[in-house]
């Protein structure tokens, strides 16, 4: 090859390769700059706040209580216990006092009866000859005789009668034993409970009898019954109740408030109910907050209390407690804004 082309071979080589090296860079894909992440503002966070204010507050007993008889009877067989011959009433009967209610076996006693009464005329004909015959000390045993007799009679009849269960008092039958014929019955268990429809008072009880020994005789009461807004008077409160020997009796006393309408005129119904509310204990004008915005800890009261974008805790002391609010004797001031949960 004749050296002027060798030459231009060569140049044409170098010119190819220095074109190719300077388009290098916008052969391979440009690296793509990093953004910066935007700057996002943080979210405020939101609470439940409660305004501190001042009020009327009171401490209450709130309740249903219901419309009892005042004069209840609780039926018993009182001088024989046997099997069951006869029932004469059943629940929600209206009887009159001395009505039959249940009957028991008494196959024989009527006899026993009639014997004692014979026996008894005899020891009056045997005094009346002894008086004849003026002899003192026969007259003295057949006067013996005679009251013999006369407690015989009384006995028999007190058996014969306690076979039968009678009503003690006039008015509704409330509640009587599921009882058949054949059922054996035994002394000292109640199977009627008859209360007087005439003798109708309030009653209210809880378990929750806490509150109920700062009632006392004498307390007023709002009384709602059928929509209509009654008052009332406590006439006994388990402070006040007598003692007695009826473990029932007395276990319904320790929970138990009674009362009186203030309007004689108004009959509610036996059983009916009525909503009663006591204030036990009332304060005007005073701070106070909801119950569920006091925070205790291992004896300490405290309230978080929102001041700015911060929050702290104070301490407080309280006072009387509401069905929903509690006062603030110490640690905040009207205005104050409190978390709440």
């Amino acid at each position: 090859m004749p050296k002027k082309y060798k030459w231009t071979h060569a140049a044409i080589t170098l010119l190819t390769g220095l074109m190719l090296f300077s388009s290098g860079c916008s052969v391979l894909p440009n690296e793509e700059e990093v953004l910066k992440p935007p700057l996002v503002k943080p979210q405020k966070e939101s609470y439940n706040l409660y305004e501190v204010k001042r009020g009327t507050i009171s401490r209450q007993i709130k309740g249903a209580g219901l419309f009892e008889s005042s004069n209840v009877v609780y039926q018993q067989f009182k001088g024989s216990a046997g099997k069951i011959t006869a029932i004469h009433a059943k629940t929600g009967d209206v009887v009159k006092k001395g009505a039959s209610l249940l009957e028991l076996e008494h196959e024989g006693m009527d006899i026993t009866v009639k014997e004692r009464v014979r026996d008894l005329e005899k020891a009056k004909l045997a005094l009346e000859k002894a008086k004849e015959s003026r002899d003192e000390p026969l007259i003295k045993i057949r006067f013996l005789e005679l009251d013999i007799a006369q407690i015989k009679l009384d006995e028999a009849r007190k058996l014969l009668d306690g076979t039968i269960m009678t009503a003690d008092i006039g008015g509704v039958i409330v509640s009587m034993e599921p009882l058949k014929q054949g059922d054996t019955a035994e002394l000292g268990k109640t199977y009627v409970t008859i209360a007087d429809t005439g003798s109708i008072q309030l009653t209210y009880t809880t378990s929750a009898a806490g509150n109920l020994q700062e009632v006392q005789v004498g307390m007023k009461a709002d009384i709602t019954y059928k929509n209509q807004m009654l008052y009332g008077t406590v006439i006994q409160s388990p402070a006040s109740a007598p003692s007695t020997d009826n473990k029932q009796l007395s276990d319904k006393y320790a929970k138990t408030i009674y009362f009186k309408l203030a309007d004689s005129s108004v009959k509610p119904e036996l059983n009916a109910s009525a909503e009663i509310m006591i204030v036990l204990q009332k304060k005007e004008n005073v701070l106070f907050i909801p119950k569920y915005g006091l925070s205790t800890f291992l004896g300490r009261n405290f309230v978080k209390v929102l001041e700015g974008e911060s929050i702290k805790e104070m301490d407080v002391e309280t006072g009387i407690e509401s069905l929903t609010e509690i006062e603030i004797v110490k640690g905040l001031e009207e205005g104050q804004k409190i978390i709440v949960q």
